[in-house]
């Protein structure tokens, strides 16, 4: 299954970004024959809304495409199922588990209000994107 999370904010990122918004793109692998998540994405990806293939951030716990808004409507109209914040963290959540990263307390992982705002930090690390400290809940 292929998923988009949010729009957020790219607003003055990078010359190289123009665009005000922009998503998420990844997938999980299931309803491949293969069960690969990274042959998922590209198929969907490369040969669904013609991206580049150059275009892959190939993050260690998060390999996805970004989309603009327009990319992120033709994505869900092509099939891919639109996530919340918190469903996007628990993907890369799952990617560390198989990669055996231990996580500590789990099951008091939040969500760390930069991924909220679009102010993300980089992406190869998630414990850069979720609060481990054990905190309440935050209301994502």
């Amino acid at each position: 299954m292929v998923y988009v999370d949010p729009l957020f904010n790219t607003e003055g990122w990078s010359d190289a970004w123009p665009y005000k918004q922009a998503c998420h793109c990844f997938a999980d692998g299931v309803g491949t024959p293969t069960g690969n998540a990274i042959e998922e994405l590209h198929d969907f990806c490369v040969n669904k809304l013609h991206l580049k293939r150059a275009w892959f951030q190939d993050k260690r716990f998060f390999p996805h495409y970004d989309l603009t808004s327009g990319r992120r409507r033709l994505a869900i109209k092509l099939g891919a199922k639109p996530v919340s914040d918190i469903a996007a963290v628990q993907h890369r959540r799952k990617l560390m588990e198989a990669a055996k990263v231990v996580i500590p307390h789990p099951e008091k992982v939040v969500c760390d209000s930069r991924l909220l705002r679009g102010n993300n930090p980089p992406d190869d690390d998630l414990r850069t994107y979720i609060n481990l400290i054990g905190e309440p809940e935050l209301d994502c």
